[in-house]
This record gives C-alpha cells, sequence and structure tokens, in this order.
C-alpha cells in the first residue's frame, strides 16, 4: 500500500479553483463491507473500496486523494500506527484516465456499546486534493459519485453518542473525546488492547500545552476521563491522548 497520512481536521480544506487547469471524476465503489454483513461489537471486518478515475485529466503523482468514512452522516476515526483521526490523504500514485486504485483497510473493530440490534449506513468518501506548486490545479466537478454506500446491521446496537464510536487497527490502543464542541466539560473515551500508562493533553494551535491531566496507569478495557475545560477560551484545540506507544489526537472545538 502507498503512503497514507492523517490530515487534522482543522487543516482540512476542500476548496477548488474556479480557474482549474485540469478536471478529473472519481467514482468510488465500496466493495467491504456488504450490505448482507453483520457487524459485531470487538470483532474485526475489512473496510475496502475502488476508486476510479473517469477523466477527462489523470491524476498526477503530485497529486493526492483525500478520503474519509462516515457512520449515520458522521466521520469517524481510524488509526494507523500510532496516528488516529478522520481525514487521511494518500499520495505518490498516479491515476490515469479509466485506471482504479483499491483502497484495503483491513483488521479494522467497531467498538460501541451493548444494547439492541440496529441499522446504520456506512459511506466511503473520496475527493482529490492537488500538493504541487505553482499555478496547476485539479478539480473535481462531478460530486454524486465520489462517495459509496452501504446500509449495515450492528448487532448489540449503537453508541449513546456518535463521538463515542472508534475503528481502530485491533491490538492497538485507541481513544475519542465527546462531547466536541464542549462548552465546560469534555469526556475522553479510552478503548485498552494492552495495559499502559495514558496521558491526556489539550495544546492551542500554536501547540502549546494549555491543559493536561495527571499520567493514569489504565488496565485493558473500556474506560471514560473526564475533562475539565471551563477555563479555555472558546476557539479550536488540539487533544493528544498518549497510551503506551499509541497516541490519538485531533481537533477539540470550545463553544461557550
Amino acid at each position: 500500500m502507498k503512503r497514507i497520512y492523517l490530515l487534522m481536521a482543522l487543516l482540512v480544506s476542500i476548496s477548488f479553483n474556479t480557474f482549474a487547469q485540469r478536471s478529473i471524476n472519481l467514482e468510488v465503489t465500496m466493495t467491504s463491507p456488504t450490505a448482507s454483513e453483520t457487524i459485531e461489537r470487538d470483532k474485526s471486518f475489512n473496510i475496502r473500496a475502488v476508486i476510479k478515475n473517469l477523466g477527462p485529466d489523470s491524476l498526477k503523482m503530485t497529486d493526492s486523494t483525500l478520503w474519509y468514512v462516515t457512520l449515520s452522516g458522521s466521520p469517524i476515526s481510524f488509526t494507523f500506527g500510532s496516528q488516529t483521526g478522520p481525514y487521511w490523504l494518500r499520495y505518490n500514485r498516479s491515476l490515469k484516465v479509466g485506471d482504479t486504485m483499491q483502497m484495503n483497510f483491513d483488521n479494522r473493530v467497531l467498538n460501541y456499546k451493548q444494547g439492541v440490534d440496529s441499522n446504520r449506513t456506512m459511506c466511503f468518501n473520496a475527493l482529490p486534493r492537488w500538493n504541487g506548486g505553482g499555478n496547476d490545479t485539479i478539480n473535481d466537478p462531478t460530486l454524486s459519485n465520489n462517495s459509496s454506500c452501504v446500509t449495515l446491521k450492528f448487532k448489540y446496537g449503537w453508541p449513546a453518542s456518535v463521538e463515542e464510536l472508534l475503528i481502530t487497527e485491533a491490538g492497538k490502543n485507541a481513544a475519542a473525546v465527546y462531547p466536541n464542541p464542549a462548552s465546560t466539560q469534555t469526556n475522553v473515551a479510552i478503548k485498552m488492547e494492552v495495559k499502559a500508562d495514558v496521558t491526556v493533553k489539550v495544546m492551542d494551535l500554536t501547540g502549546r500545552v494549555v491543559l493536561a491531566n495527571p499520567t493514569t496507569n489504565l488496565e485493558k478495557g473500556q474506560h471514560t476521563m473526564s475533562l475539565d475545560v471551563s477555563r479555555l477560551q472558546t476557539g479550536v484545540y488540539i487533544y493528544q491522548v498518549i497510551m503506551g506507544n499509541d497516541v490519538s489526537s485531533g481537533k477539540l472545538s470550545i463553544a461557550k
């Protein structure tokens, strides 16, 4: 698989220049999971999609593909190695007119609270982005086929809030923050696959730590930490959850 890098949500800006010199039409087809599958709590499954370039121009090596997955309309986080986030870039892969590329993300695990069975819609989304210099830009004016969706059955129910949902690599510790935006308090949902020390930090956009919880040693399993954000001013911050060798980070919005 070619390189895939996390693009932080606050840095994601999908805008297309009205003077675009190149135009492509990305068609997304999600091949896994399928509507016939049942997704079970803590059971691994595969997320796979095929992206085809219908033209008229080619995707260059200097371009990239922004991709993300939604569940019931909300972007959900993936963990790759030590990075976690909802928006990712795939680059250094050209895509000529008529060619396809396979996006495979195997051995994924959904973690959600036990309850009644429910049906939810999962969508794989992809958009072209340009990484080069100069005035050369890229545009996809046909957005109707940039998403591919399937309705799945979730066994044992749905989380109390979408923010409690994590998609992780099996065997990796992971975390998410909810509610987000927050006003006076937010919670950190943590899934520990192995026992480890856990530290929670909140930083401003300059990288300065403005809030930190004491390091706590957590056992394997599900945990929730409360985070008092009442002293933080309205704005955008970055949260970081360090869990042994694994790190989850993302945008935290404060709205008073």
